[in-house]
């Protein structure tokens, strides 16, 4: 009887330090979960070169007060990265909420796999020591022949390997339930840190809209000042119509000049049709003269998406002091629409484009002192009324 107590006894303190030492067996998050936290971690990464690069651009001519206007455009890609920022933190929250929802889950399944492991393990012990049964020694040396010896040693292995494998079992599981646990703390701390951030970038946004505000506050109020720079803008905005001459007459040079893709234009900022200046002449409350507006000016918020008025080709995506960040189309048949004042940009040069597809967002770089859509046709190079071309 003592020898099967002591038996009893060290099985259990066996098991029960095997329970404890876990080996280092994590469960990893699913490889989908952790590529895509991956990648937004570079994205953040990527996006906090370019602000630095941003930052540096700025201070260098952040006292130059004869370069204001340029002042103001590179803050307001400064705005933009720090939206774009805000707008991955929040992203990777979400994937972080994900995966620990699914971790939680995954530690409760453990919890209870580990529970039914030991209750069996009890249960196994329970009946060792009810059913009397004698320590795995005492049984191999109670054989009274070497025959007798091989068919116990055979029983005894075979009763081993199942205590063994159970043992092996809890202890698997048992690594496996703490590795999760040290996952979920991990991404919990994460979660935190990216909450974090936000309120950070959003202080920096607030303040660098505020910054801009004030300039183009400024800009607004002082009349010498912007008619110098209203000066500068038309002749940038000619450069712009000479460049569309030129690829169109290229195009043409070259026989590569396509038929017009069809239909009616779409509006290209669904959802705001507030016009907030119409195309043609008007009288400048500034400036005090007649200037012909070149397009039709579409109010909406920073941030709104910006889309094809049709299908197309683009044929210019830069940015310039007159259109800040501008985007434009050609539709074939002499027909081209252009975009500017975004926020950014989301197509290239080269790029086929859809109806109705992404290609920026509201803002108000360039020559611009509100956020807003500046919206152009042309058709063989000649500006004519956009509303002319909506159904």
């Amino acid at each position: 009887m003592k020898k099967k107590w002591i038996a009893i006894v060290a099985l259990i303190v066996v098991a029960a330090f095997l329970i404890m030492a876990v080996l280092p067996m994590a469960t990893n998050m699913s490889a989908s979960a952790a590529n895509d936290i991956s990648s937004k971690k570079n994205q953040l990464s990527s996006l906090a070169s370019q602000k630095s690069k941003i930052q540096s651009e700025i201070n260098a001519i952040k006292n130059d007060k004869s370069n204001e206007m340029a002042y103001k455009d590179k803050l307001e890609q400064d705005i933009d990265l720090t939206e774009q920022e805000i707008k991955t933190l929040n992203a990777l929250i979400s994937d972080y909420e994900t995966q620990i929802t699914e971790k939680q889950a995954e530690i409760d399944e453990l919890q209870i796999k580990l529970d039914n492991q030991i209750a069996q393990f009890k249960t196994r012990v329970r009946v060792m020591y009810e059913d009397g049964e004698s320590s795995y020694l005492e049984v191999l040396l109670e054989s009274t022949s070497y025959f007798a010896f091989l068919t116990r040693m055979e029983f005894v292995t075979s009763i081993m390997e199942r205590d063994n494998r159970l043992i092996d079992d809890m202890k698997a599981t048992s690594a496996q339930l703490k590795a999760a646990k040290e996952e979920l703390e991990t991404s919990l701390q994460e979660t935190e840190s990216a909450k974090a951030q936000i309120v950070e970038k959003q202080r920096e946004l607030e303040q660098r809209s505020a910054e801009s505000q004030a300039i183009i506050d400024k800009l607004t109020n002082d009349e010498a000042y912007l008619k110098e720079q209203y000066s500068i803008a038309e002749k940038e905005a000619n450069q712009v119509q000479a460049e569309i001459d030129r690829i169109l007459a290229q195009q043409k040079k070259t026989q590569a000049a396509k038929e017009y893709v069809g239909g009616v234009f779409g509006w290209p900022l669904p959802g705001h049709s507030t016009i907030s200046s119409s195309f043609g002449m008007r009288f400048h409350p500034t400036l005090k003269v007649y200037k012909l507006h070149t397009g039709v000016d579409i109010s909406a918020p920073r941030g709104t998406k910006i889309v094809a008025a049709n299908s197309g080709t683009v044929i210019t995506s830069t940015m310039n002091g007159a259109y800040g960040n501008y985007v434009v189309i050609d539709h074939g048949g002499g027909r081209t629409t252009l975009y500017a004042h975004m926020s950014s940009r989301s197509v290239s040069v080269g790029q086929t484009v859809s109806k109705g597809q992404q290609i920026g967002l509201v803002g108000s770089t360039g020559y611009a002192t509100g956020n807003h859509l500046h919206f152009e046709v042309r058709i063989n190079g000649s500006l004519v009324n956009p509303m002319s071309y909506f159904k």
